[in-house]
């Protein structure tokens, strides 16, 4: 969606190591805060800014009683699901800076947000609706202060408005409380952003829905007594993901590898680190949930 070009990147990139050393330099008077600060301008008023994945429950009723328009002075802001000070901790404090395509991963993976009622936007956000943003809604190219808020963004919420029913009723609320403590204090930032994505992800489908064990999150069909098709164990630096043992997985990337370990109840593990390996995941993961569900029917079938 974002096409920066090489120049782009390497001129962004190049302010980042220059206050990656002056940092280094004195980190006294470059404390987190002055780096945050920094770091914010750098990468704000682009098309890839601040970029809007959920709103609230409060935020769109707000907006229902306001005819999914902007109002004077309504208070409605965007909360980044990951604190910008977090982000600024995971690519400053380090013994060498990023990488030029380490740090783009990992800066727009974490400047993600969601649309906030007012007194909403605090360190750990509300439960919230999330939703894919194709068309790059709400954007804030260009602009000092706000977002875009159009036809465009009018008529996407007000659609919203009358699906969320659905997604309430299929489970399809995300919270910044993703992880239960245990699990929290061995993971970083990146890993449980991509945690994040992953398990919305899988719970897409309207029968899915996922729950927590200990040391693991499971994923089974809704309303089924039968195993689950993945089991999901998220770890300080990686994702551990075990499918079920399905003999003609399509598997381009040789990603699966036979689980061996009698600790793992499935057939197949495969493990993931960044963004990047969540497509090829899912491919896998859809194909160990069709593999229960035909199971399923012909069990059914055979009653």
């Amino acid at each position: 969606m974002f096409d920066l070009t090489k120049i782009q990147k390497e001129t962004i990139w190049n302010q980042y190591i220059a206050l990656f050393s002056a940092k280094q330099a004195d980190p006294l008077y470059w404390s987190e805060k002055h780096c945050t600060r920094v770091l914010t301008n750098l990468m704000a008023c682009r098309d890839f800014s601040w970029r809007v994945v959920g709103i609230t429950i409060k935020a769109l009723d707000q907006y229902e009683k306001q005819g999914f328009k902007r109002a004077n002075k309504d208070g409605i802001t965007r909360g980044h699901i990951i604190p910008r000070v977090k982000t600024t901790q995971t690519v400053m404090n380090l013994d060498k800076h990023l990488s030029l395509d380490k740090f783009f991963e990992i800066w727009l993976a974490n400047d993600k947000t969601v649309l906030c009622a007012r007194g909403e936007n605090k360190k750990v956000l509300p439960e919230y609706l999330p939703f894919e943003n194709v068309d790059n809604l709400f954007n804030c190219k260009d602009m000092l202060v706000g977002h875009r808020h159009l036809d465009k963004e009018i008529a996407f919420l007000n659609n919203l408005y009358f699906e969320r029913p659905k997604a309430i009723k299929n489970n399809h609320i995300s919270s910044t409380h993703k992880l239960p403590n245990k699990i929290e204090a061995m993971t970083n930032d990146h890993i449980s952003l991509v945690y994040k994505m992953l398990k919305e992800k899988i719970l897409e489908s309207d029968d899915v829905f996922c729950k927590q064990l200990k040391g693991y999150v499971g994923f089974k069909l809704r309303g089924r007594q039968i195993r689950n098709f993945a089991d999901v164990y998220v770890q300080k630096d990686e994702i551990k993901i075990q499918i079920s043992k399905y003999p003609n997985y399509s598997d381009p990337k040789k990603m699966l590898k036979e689980s061996k370990n009698e600790d793992w109840t499935l057939g197949y593990r495969l493990i993931i680190r960044s963004a990047d390996d969540i497509s090829d995941a899912i491919k896998l993961i859809e194909q160990s949930c069709n593999f229960v569900r035909n199971q399923l029917k012909t069990k059914n079938s055979s009653k």
